[in-house]
């Protein structure tokens, strides 16, 4: 369980890091042609979203929280679903990440 726990933990602040990177640049390579800036919503969501499944992976004896990411991850087997017929690779690394997310939350005795 521990090395599930560092798995996901790892997963969730590499993919946060490496989103706000990918933001950050595409909004500088936007504004160099004119165009306007990435929206802070796209900043936000995901690294909130991830910060949330990370939170959950560091406390989980708090039940609320788990409950919550269960929500947040049940919406992104949704749309890992959604966009497998479109990008194969990246609704196959989605589903992956929540099955072993729910695998974690699964493994917690007294939930």
């Amino acid at each position: 369980m521990t090395v599930l726990r560092w798995v996901l933990g790892t997963v969730a602040i590499a993919a946060a890091v490496g989103w706000l990177g990918l933001c950050a640049l595409s909004s500088r390579f936007r504004e160099s042609f004119g165009a306007s800036a990435v929206a802070a919503s796209k900043f936000v969501a995901l690294p909130a979203g991830l910060g949330l499944v990370l939170f959950s992976v560091l406390f989980p004896e708090l039940r609320w929280l788990l409950h919550a990411t269960a929500v947040l991850v049940g919406g992104t087997v949704i749309a890992s679903l959604w966009l497998l017929p479109r990008a194969p690779v990246l609704g196959s690394l989605g589903l992956l990440y929540s099955a072993l997310w729910f695998g974690f939350y699964a493994g917690i005795p007294g939930k």
